[in-house]
Parts: structure tokens; C-alpha cells; sequence
């Protein structure tokens, strides 16, 4: 043998459709320390993550069923889910799903 193993991305699944992608295709929301639920654009950020592929109709699901509540183990208000709208929204502009 003369090579190592091909490197695997690491994967992720949308929270609302289920669809599994590389973790870099995905837009990643995350509860940090201090309990905000703010937009990861690194992918890096401390605390937990949870993921969306950039379809609105996704975004729309997860704020209808409270999907972020869930996966951030966080109670988020109307204003909260406005706000990650708009980075949503921005974010997914810039992926080009929007």
C-alpha cells in the first residue's frame, strides 16, 4: 500500500428535510455559551450546532414546528426567528439557493 485512505468530509443533515450534505453545504446555527442562537458563517464557532440546507421552504418548516427549540435546546422567541430569517435569507443569497 502506498497511500493513505482517502480523506471523508464530514457530513450533516438539515434539521428540517432530513437531507444529509458535506457540513460546508450546509448553514450552520448555533446556541453559544451565553444561550444567543446566532448564524456560524465559519462553521467553526463554539456550541451547538444545528443545520439547514439553504431552501426557504426548510428555513419555513423549522420555524413553523420550532425546529431550532429542538435541535438548540433553547426556547426561541417570534423576534429570534425573524432575525435568523434575515441571515438566512442573506446567507442563502450569497450560497445562491435564493
Amino acid at each position: 500500500m502506498t497511500g493513505a485512505a482517502p480523506h471523508k468530509k464530514p457530513q450533516r443533515s438539515c434539521i428540517a428535510c432530513k437531507t444529509t450534505d458535506d457540513k460546508r453545504s450546509l448553514l450552520r446555527f448555533v446556541r453559544t455559551e451565553q444561550g444567543e442562537v446566532v448564524f456560524d458563517a465559519t462553521g467553526r464557532r463554539a456550541g451547538r450546532g444545528a443545520y439547514l440546507c439553504g431552501e426557504q421552504q426548510c428555513f419555513d418548516r423549522a420555524r413553523k414546528n420550532r425546529l431550532f427549540d429542538r435541535a438548540l435546546k433553547v426556547k426561541l422567541g417570534n423576534d429570534d426567528y425573524d432575525r435568523l430569517e434575515g441571515d438566512f435569507k442573506e446567507q442563502s443569497r450569497e450560497v445562491g439557493k435564493v
